[in-house]
């Protein structure tokens, strides 16, 4: 789930990469160098770096967060999926278990539906192909007798109908909990005001150019708002302008589920009558 630091982790991220537009191993668009870093600079630091000719960049939160979403219904999006390493193949009645045991971080469960019935087994880390396959055999004999396994290969009679072979895994989503802004203050402090020229049209350019931060789970917006210039600390030799721009981002559930292996066809029936129903399609995760 996104905070305000780390909104401020990735803005810093993108601001070094315009300053350091070919890598940190190699020259700043300042001629001496320059740090970059979230919050205010330390003055000692700051006064040190100036008179060596470091250019500094802080990255500084404003007062002025602001709520900008109303109701959030069914805001969740995918964000990852886990692949399967487990396979189920069908050759007539035929069903062959191919892949590696997965870790425990990992659960796969096999799948079966077998004359308009699932069948689901769970894998365990101390499963080998073989012990896998019999469990699921196993699971299916109870309705249809004469299932068997041989291996990591299931045979079924011909009275049991293979509909499906799935594998189920697991993933990630987000679900939006709210979406604020809050405004940031992008400082550059300069030894000379050509290195405040050169940075701050690097930033500038860059942010313009790319307004949206990548963040784990989502984008964040960047708006510009303004810029002051100071020349204020020049016999410090310290030249600044703020950049200001206003960040927006969403507070988000990040959860694991598993991927969905069967459908599931509901009906109801509604009145005295049991010819006059209704139709619901479920969807359920294994």
């Amino acid at each position: 789930m996104a905070d305000q630091s780390d909104v401020l982790d990735a803005l810093v991220a993108s601001i070094a990469a315009a300053v350091y537009p070919n890598g940190t191993s190699q020259p700043a668009v300042a001629g001496g160098g320059a740090r970059v870093y979230p919050g205010w600079p330390v003055p000692q630091q700051l006064d040190a770096d100036l008179g060596a000719g470091i250019t500094h960049v802080s990255v500084f939160p404003l007062p002025g967060e602001a709520v900008t979403s109303r109701y959030l219904n069914g805001n969740e999006r995918e964000l990852s999926t886990s692949p399967a390493k487990l396979f189920l193949t069908v050759a007539g009645q035929a069903i062959t278990l191919s892949g590696s045991i997965p870790t425990a971080a990992d659960p796969h469960t096999l799948v079966l539906i077998v004359s308009g019935k699932s069948y689901a087994y769970a894998v365990k880390t101390t499963d080998t192909l073989a012990t896998a396959a019999s469990a699921l055999a196993a699971l299916v004999a109870v309705d249809v007798p004469g299932t068997a396994a041989a291996g990591a290969v299931l045979t079924l009679p011909i009275a049991g109908r293979i509909g499906a072979a799935r594998v189920a895994t697991t993933g990630t989503y987000s679900r939006t909990l709210r979406t604020q802004t809050f405004p940031v203050q992008i400082t550059v402090w300069a030894p000379s005001p050509q290195d405040r020229k050169d940075v701050a049209a690097a930033i500038d350019v860059a942010l313009a150019a790319a307004p949206f931060l990548n963040l784990a789970d989502q984008k964040a917006r960047l708006s510009y708002r303004g810029s002051t210039t100071t020349d204020a600390g020049q016999k410090d030799r310290a030249y600044r302008r703020d950049l200001v721009y206003l960040a927006e981002y969403s507070t988000t559930l990040v959860s694991t589920t598993t991927t969905v292996a069967v459908e599931a066809i509901n009906v109801t029936t509604q009145g005295a009558d049991p010819a006059v129903g209704t139709l619901s399609i479920n969807t359920t995760n294994l």
